[in-house]
């Protein structure tokens, strides 16, 4: 049985936060990696200065990472090995499933299956990261920006297009309903992607998981939030 104070259900910007003002916290993450909500994004963005402690040392950590530019863009390929070494100072479960969670009296009990198999965890407090999807995540790709023309059009079925830093690419985020599974995603992707331009189309690269969204948007903004939540 583990036994923890909180307990938050991703490693999000915001989760690692909270952890680093609350020591005693336990963070189970769905996916193979943490800080999953900007790892598992390709949409870049720029980094804004922290005003805590706590942001300022991430900020640093993030800097001498190579995650940032010298233009303070947030260097997303360089992400995943950093946040993968960051994680090693908290405590945290990662290729989590949440398989039952039970409210007692005291706190919560939740069952857990990972790698190792089913473990059992006990908390007092669940913190639940604040999250603006309502209930629609995103799966991201990088494709030429000579499809722009016709990429626009698609706007109207809810997808959306940012610039890549990267010259002559485009981001595309197509929603999805949260029961959709990422290969189920994937496939639909194309089929929509096909639709507009036929087989020829090209996709230069998937997102490894969907976007999480962040609740602010920012890496840093995201951090100090967490930090600063007062339970």
């Amino acid at each position: 049985m583990i036994n923890v104070k909180y307990c938050c259900f991703d490693a999000s910007a915001f989760s690692l936060g909270f952890a680093s003002a609350h020591r005693d916290t336990l963070l189970l993450e769905k996916s193979e990696n943490a800080l999953s909500d900007y790892v598992n994004a390709v949409i870049p963005g720029r980094i804004t200065e922290p005003h805590t402690a706590e942001g300022r040392a991430f900020a640093d950590f993030l800097r001498k990472s190579g995650c940032v530019r010298d233009d303070g863009i947030l260097d997303s390929p360089s992400l995943a090995p950093a946040a993968a070494e960051y994680a090693l100072k908290y405590n945290i479960i990662l290729n989590t499933i949440i398989v039952s969670l039970e409210k007692r009296n005291e706190g919560f009990h939740i069952l857990i299956h990972t790698n190792s198999g089913l473990q059992n965890v006990f908390c007092k407090h669940i913190v639940n990261r604040p999250s603006n999807s309502n209930g629609i995540k995103y799966l991201d790709c990088i494709v030429s920006d000579t499809n722009y023309q016709t990429l626009s059009k698609m706007e109207a079925s809810g997808i959306i297009i940012n610039k890549s830093f990267e010259r002559e690419e485009l981001i595309v985020s197509m929603p999805f309903e949260p029961e959709c599974g990422v290969n189920e995603a994937r496939i639909r992707f194309v089929e929509k992607m096909r639709e507009a331009f036929g087989t020829s189309v090209k996709i230069d690269a998937f997102a490894a998981d969907f976007a999480v969204g962040s609740p602010y948007g920012e890496i840093i903004r995201d951090y100090e939030a967490g930090v600063e939540l007062d339970l």
